[in-house]
């Protein structure tokens, strides 16, 4: 398969780092912005005794990337559109609007953990959260369990998609 990334990076160390990476892995990047405005967005995930992570996420220039970089010919339905949270909401829900218009299936990865409209959720074919996104978006659309399996088969089967949730140590 083709593989196009679209985002922003800062003109530094981690954004040179990635760009070079998506290359040798033959991933597209022509539609990366690069930045002299901010520094490249950075994670930094520790894992404990028990094999849970916590993540520190550290936003960056990808607070800056646009539905507009993605020309729509990108968007049939031969696509698989993956996104997550690090661009502006507004601009990911452009991208999910353009994407099922034209027939593009859309994965959302809901990380970092953001607000998500109802409508979107409706609009998504695989939505992937980790535990506390999952808790998160339940609370949201008034799910009152902290049961996983309950989350997910609610989400399934109420937005008609697939519902992932990682859940660390445990898998998935």
């Amino acid at each position: 398969s083709e593989v196009y990334f679209f985002g922003a990076v800062g003109q530094d160390k981690v954004g040179n780092m990635l760009l070079e990476n998506f290359q040798a892995y033959g991933i597209d990047i022509n539609g990366v912005n690069v930045t002299n405005s901010n520094l490249s967005g950075i994670a930094y995930i520790t894992i404990d005794s028990k094999g849970d992570n916590t993540i520190l996420y550290v936003p960056g220039a990808n607070l800056n990337a646009k539905a507009s970089q993605i020309p729509d010919y990108f968007f049939n339905e031969n696509t698989v559109f993956l996104i997550q949270m690090e661009i502006n909401p507004a601009e990911n829900w452009k991208l999910v609007h353009k994407a099922k218009e034209r027939g593009a299936r859309v994965i959302l990865n809901l990380a970092p953990m953001k607000h998500i409209p109802v409508e979107i959720i409706h609009s998504i074919d695989v939505l992937i959260m980790n535990e506390t996104e999952a808790l998160m978006l339940a609370k949201t659309i008034g799910i009152e369990t902290n049961d996983f399996d309950k989350i997910a088969e609610y989400v399934s089967t109420s937005f008609k998609n697939t519902c992932i949730i990682t859940l660390g140590q445990n898998g998935v």
